[in-house]
């Protein structure tokens, strides 16, 4: 999934709107894997479940290129302070994505379900995350950060 979208990264930089077409981009590709991992979790069958997963994670990675490189001209010359934040909240998510796999699983246990009856749910969730992930591609907007009018003094502050 990202080495297409490297390649999709590359072709749509070229377009005369490249920011239109990157939001396009990720509106699709996160519904899409929304969708993928919502037929998945209803499948009976483990090779029909892991083709619509695969699918699903596969879409879902063509738009990492996608976004990294809608972060490079957002941040102008504080790109690699968004980098940092960027990759700090994804941490942060993992993080808290496992924690509440754990709680979620604790609290199905404690009302009473068991099997794929406490498990499927979970995966709504995600499903739901995903098609957030599709709102916010929709919602975006270019905005280069103000450049300062002044440059700061060498030893101002200390």
């Amino acid at each position: 999934g990202m080495l297409v979208g490297g390649w999709l990264a590359a072709k749509i930089s070229k377009l005369d709107d490249p920011v239109r077409a990157r939001r396009y981009l990720g509106v699709v590709c996160y519904l899409a894997a929304a969708a993928f991992l919502f037929l998945g979790v209803r499948q009976d069958d483990a090779l029909s479940l892991a083709v619509l997963w695969g699918a699903s994670f596969c879409v879902m990675h063509v738009t990492l290129p996608n976004w990294w490189s809608c972060a490079i001209p957002q941040g102008g010359r504080h790109t690699a302070t968004v980098f940092g934040l960027m990759n700090g909240l994804g941490v942060f998510g993992a993080m808290a994505s496992q924690g509440f796999v754990g709680v979620f699983a604790d609290w199905q246990k404690g009302r009473g379900y068991e099997g794929r009856a406490a498990w499927d749910p979970l995966f709504d969730v995600y499903v739901c995350v995903l098609l957030l992930n599709a709102v916010a591609w929709w919602l975006y907007r270019f905005r280069p950060l103000p450049e300062p009018t002044a440059a700061p003094e060498e030893n101002a502050g200390w």
